[in-house]
């Protein structure tokens, strides 16, 4: 089976153990059928396969769900941590990041397009005026930074 197909099936696993209540193999099976029918992938397994999982699951991050959950989500979500960041805080940054580049492409679109000299320099004031609020935002200490502001 391919890598990607064991990765996500292993954070299904996860998912359902995560909920805090006792999952027999049978329960486990039941919700990747689920997941199967909703998906449209395949995450038909044995006994000696969910048993592979659950030890590659404990390898890859250890034995507290949520330290498991959060090494698996950045691995396949190709998600660099900060060391002073948790995950949900990285992934809430780099969804602003996001954010932030995308009005910057907006404004260049739209100034590019722009005849009238004042709003074309109107607009590219503000895409620099965004380009410094980026570099703020990828320094060390955004979190504090933005609080002030």
């Amino acid at each position: 089976m391919r890598t990607k197909d064991c990765i996500s099936r292993c954070l299904h696993i996860v998912r359902r153990l995560k909920r805090g209540q006792k999952a027999s193999f049978t329960d486990i099976q039941r919700y990747l059928n689920e997941m199967s029918a909703l998906t449209g992938e395949d995450y038909t397994i044995s006994i000696r396969t969910f048993q592979r999982d659950l030890d590659a699951i404990r390898e890859l991050s250890g034995s507290n769900l949520d330290t498991v959950w959060e090494n698996m989500t950045a691995q396949v979500g190709n998600i660099e941590v900060e060391p002073s960041k948790t995950l949900d805080e990285q992934i809430r940054l780099n969804e602003e990041r996001e954010k932030l580049q995308q009005r910057i492409d907006s404004f260049e679109r739209l100034a590019r397009a722009e005849k009238q000299p004042r709003k074309k320099f109107e607009l590219v004031q503000k895409i620099k005026k965004l380009g410094n609020e980026k570099k703020a935002n990828s320094s060390p200490t955004w979190g504090e930074n933005s609080k002030s502001t």
